[in-house]
């Protein structure tokens, strides 16, 4: 994969029917996102001879759409694209020399249709005509000029890129080019042999062109592309799972986790965080400002698919549920919108700069690891100042929250502490450790949204999932009201928390906690150690794709997520292909 691939599987669901071969997943390119397949090939097979097979589905029409694509530079390489009059054009240039320049004369911009395309290279035919062949849909397709002269193609050639969906012929600068939007699925490369479209395909009792298992041999460059989904492709998921009193293991993650988020469902105990970061034995939690506890027996390793924890962990309790939540954070790759940093503070007043998220932190959520000291967060559309601190271990409104003669900005990559009393410091102590955990919410300024009842000011990052929503309570009573989140798809988590009145706790609301009758969904609270549980005030649920909704019962709307006249701050979390997974 290159750049951020914006990948999605779509049940296709077509092919024969009955015991018949069928194709049930595809891959989805965004031209947006700069996204297409790419891998370097060795010595081929035979370079005179190789057959190509796909299924494609196209999103845009009228604009240049690769295919697949070769290039080393202007004067070699291989492409086949949709051109701008959505006819299929094809060009083998070597040495300078075209050796191909051709477009069918038929035009494709059917979007709601599969075409299967087959394209076969055979420059030992002794017909010309018969050198270049192009099928559609397993018809013959007639090209503008196929003569093709010379032996050979700059597809097929050792130690060169070779591109699925991106092109790079026509870029002088060496940059994408061309790039494809729409579906692909079932894609064949054969290399050595000059196969027919039969090998891939066949026609239904009804005359309908369907997939056929293709069960011949690849050749050394050949390869199979079945689009299909892997748990290696997400960077965040969620398991559920119970204790039988003991230590244990939990899979389903997909991944190695680098950030777990646990949390004991059953009983009121303390949530536990861990990270890659700080190790297996050091422990903190969202709900309290004690110090980091470092205890090697409640989380024993990061698993290659999930983790595993010992007795003294709050997971283990006999016959308690539990939920996890787990994020791959890579190598420090921007593309997931996480990340986490330690810092020690120094032993002297002064500017630091703490730096290597990957990326400008729009959420800092910071907590001291060996002192009893509050979980402290920022955003930068409240503006990230001492003075507007939020802490996810209490009930107070927004503010110093203790911080004494310190400040903090945001900087690029990471944030700044001016420290003017190094022995009181909240967020920067002499010689004290620190975890920093960033969220980007995306460029630009945060932007107003008027979608709901209540309008907000946004700042969302839909490559991420993640936006940050502000928004000012107007008192409805006994009433959902609606809140626009900015982010292109439904959040799966939202947290929210009063910023003006004290005392008011932190709500949180997964579309996968439990419901009643009453108020049709429970929350949790990021403040205390309690269940899941359906509140008189609560974060209501997503009403369609673009808002979310909370409600007060009380008689005077004095309540923790719509107070009239009070500010509220709200963290929302959706689900993105390759970067968030949420059950």
């Amino acid at each position: 994969c290159e750049q951020e691939l914006c990948m999605s599987l779509l049940q296709s669901g077509f092919g024969s029917s009955g015991d018949d071969y069928e194709i049930t997943d595809s891959l989805r390119f965004r031209s947006a996102s700069d996204a297409y397949l790419n891998r370097t090939f060795s010595t081929p097979t035979n370079n005179k001879k190789w057959s190509y097979s796909v299924w494609m589905k196209r999103g845009t029409l009228s604009t240049n759409q690769a295919i697949i694509s070769s290039n080393v530079d202007g004067a070699n390489y291989w492409d086949m694209r949709f051109n701008t009059s959505d006819q299929i054009f094809i060009q083998n240039r070597v040495s300078s020399s075209n050796l191909l320049v051709s477009n069918t004369t038929a035009v494709y911009r059917d979007s709601s249709a599969w075409y299967h395309i087959t394209f076969v290279f055979d420059s030992d035919n002794s017909t010309a005509s018969h050198r270049n062949r192009l099928y559609i849909n397993g018809v013959e397709q007639t090209l503008s000029a196929n003569s093709g002269s010379g032996d050979a193609s700059y597809w097929n050639v050792n130690a060169v890129q070779h591109n699925i969906g991106v092109s790079r012929t026509l870029n002088s600068s060496g940059g994408i080019w061309a790039e494809y939007d729409g579906y692909q699925t079932e894609a064949n490369f054969i290399d050595g042999q000059a196969l027919d479209p039969t090998d891939f395909g066949e026609y239904d009792a009804n005359g309908t062109w369907k997939p056929k298992e293709y069960t011949g041999t690849y050749g050394t460059n050949g390869f199979y592309l079945p689009m299909k989904p892997t748990t290696q492709a997400e960077l965040q998921n969620t398991v559920i799972f119970s204790a039988d009193g003991t230590g244990s293991s939990v899979s389903g993650f997909g991944f190695t986790p680098d950030f777990i988020w646990a949390k004991n469902r059953t009983n009121t105990y303390n949530h536990e965080l861990w990270d890659t970061v700080r190790g297996t034995a050091s422990d903190l939690a969202s709900n309290s400002f004690a110090a980091e506890i470092t205890d090697g027996n409640r989380l024993i390793s990061f698993d290659s698919d999930g983790f595993s924890y010992g007795t003294g962990s709050n997971l283990y309790v006999n016959n308690t549920d539990s939920v996890a939540w787990g994020w791959d954070a890579g190598d420090n790759q921007p593309s997931t919108g996480h990340s986490s940093i330690l810092y020690t503070a120094a032993t002297a007043d002064g500017t630091y700069d703490i730096k290597g998220f990957g990326f400008n932190p729009d959420l800092l959520w910071i907590k001291n690891r060996n002192n009893s000291e509050r979980n402290f967060l920022f955003d930068t559309v409240r503006g990230v100042d001492s003075s507007k601190a939020l802490v996810s271990d209490s009930t107070a409104a927004e503010g110093l929250n203790g911080i004494n003669a310190t400040t903090i900005s945001t900087i690029e990559d990471g944030f700044r502490i001016v420290e003017s009393s190094i022995n009181s410091g909240e967020l920067y102590f002499n010689n004290r450790t620190y975890v920093a955990w960033g969220w980007d919410a995306g460029d630009g300024d945060p932007v107003s949204n008027t979608t709901g009842d209540i309008n907000s000011t946004v700042k969302a990052n839909d490559a991420t999932g993640f936006s940050i929503v502000s928004y000012t309570g107007n008192g409805t009573s006994n009433s959902e009201q609606t809140i626009g989140h900015g982010l292109s798809t439904a959040p799966k988590v939202v947290i929210v928390k009063d910023r003006t009145s004290a005392s008011t706790r932190w709500s949180f609301y997964s579309t996968d906690l439990s419901s009643d009758g009453t108020y049709a969904v429970k929350n949790l609270l990021l403040n205390t150690t309690g269940a899941e549980s359906a509140y008189s005030s609560q974060i209501r649920g997503i009403q369609g794709s673009n808002t979310f909704s909370v409600r007060d019962v009380d008689a005077n709307g004095n309540a923790n997520v719509n107070k009239s006249g009070d500010n509220y701050i709200a963290y929302c979390f959706s689900e993105v292909s390759g970067v968030s997974k949420f059950g």
